[in-house]
């Protein structure tokens, strides 16, 4: 927009300066070759003329720039939520690695201590219980 706007206002000045200069050239001329001029050398109507084309042109330029405006705003708004949704996220990514330790310790405490009769026997002692059902 802002190049679109640019290149309006640099054809459109470079228009209004070539017809201002045409202007001003048939109703200089116009005197020595016995015509009555149109607009009569203060050029008022030319001034008017020019006056409006700036006027124009400013008009162009402050749209652009609120547009440009605008635009800067919206990307900051997006740069801000951006931001926002990392921050939460990297939240959410904290709480799940505290949970996941929770039921890592809550696991491990779950499960129960072995108990002697679950464990495989030893063979050694077996054998010696065998040979001596007396003792204890």
């Amino acid at each position: 927009m802002a190049r679109t706007t640019a290149l309006l206002a640099i054809r459109d000045s470079l228009a209004v300066g070539d017809v201002v200069a045409v202007w001003m050239t048939l109703n200089l001329l116009a005197g020595p070759f016995g015509y009555r001029a149109l607009d009569p050398p203060p050029l008022s109507l030319v001034g008017s003329a020019v006056s409006l084309a700036s006027l124009y042109i400013v008009v162009l330029i402050l749209a652009t720039q609120r547009r440009e405006d605008q635009l800067t705003q919206r990307v900051r708004t997006h740069l801000e939520l951006a931001i926002l949704s990392e921050q939460k996220t990297a939240k959410i990514i904290q709480l799940l690695e505290e949970s996941r330790g929770i039921i890592r310790r809550c696991t491990i405490a779950m499960i129960p201590k072995p108990k002697p009769w679950l464990q495989p026997a030893d063979p050694g002692s077996v054998l010696v219980a065998s040979e001596n059902p007396c003792e204890g």
